[in-house]
């Protein structure tokens, strides 16, 4: 009976730590995962959090490749569909365009209506970022003439995309 004490004692500790741990070490992760997780491709969740003081507030000079993209006559064709409509086919546009980011390992900074601003080499390191926008670009542009050809024979509207693409210096960080 006496080795008992010590055992529980242990087996006590044993469990506090554990519980610790999950409670307070593990929750950061969880909450950078659920931050990021329908941003970045889940590689760079992972450099996220081996290294999450990349994020700590202020920026930093480095060298980016942004794209933004967006709807040739969005507004035009928004007039001319239910609301219902709209979303559908923005979701339908979006949803595969966004998985091409996320594969490419970019990061998706926002949609704004009907554009995507996208970002390569923030927050995490991306060495070959220049080649992966233009790839990026180049499979946009290949994805939509598949979804034209569904919805033109479907008798829906066809959509043109606009690109552009620039790589530079930019201040990039957590503010």
């Amino acid at each position: 009976t006496s080795a008992i004490y010590p055992f529980i004692a242990l087996l006590l500790s044993y469990l506090l730590a554990e519980a610790y741990r999950n409670i307070v070490v593990e929750s950061k992760g969880r909450f950078l995962k659920k931050a990021f997780g329908n941003y970045v491709s889940p590689e760079l969740v992972s450099e996220i959090l081996k290294n999450p003081d990349s994020l700590k507030l202020g920026g930093e000079k480095r060298d980016i490749t942004t794209l933004f993209s967006d709807i040739r006559g969005f507004t035009s064709l928004s007039e001319k569909l239910s609301p219902e409509e709209l979303v559908s086919v923005l979701n339908e546009y979006l949803s595969p365009m966004t998985k091409i980011v996320l594969e490419e390992g970019g990061y998706l900074n926002k949609y704004i209506g009907d554009a995507i601003m996208v970002i390569c080499n923030a927050p995490v390191n991306l060495s070959d970022h220049s080649k992966k926008g233009c790839i990026i670009a180049l499979r946009w542009v290949k994805e939509l003439e598949k979804l034209n050809e569904r919805w033109e024979k479907e008798g829906r509207p066809v959509l043109g995309i606009g690109v552009g693409i620039n790589t530079g210096d930019a201040v990039a960080g957590n503010m």
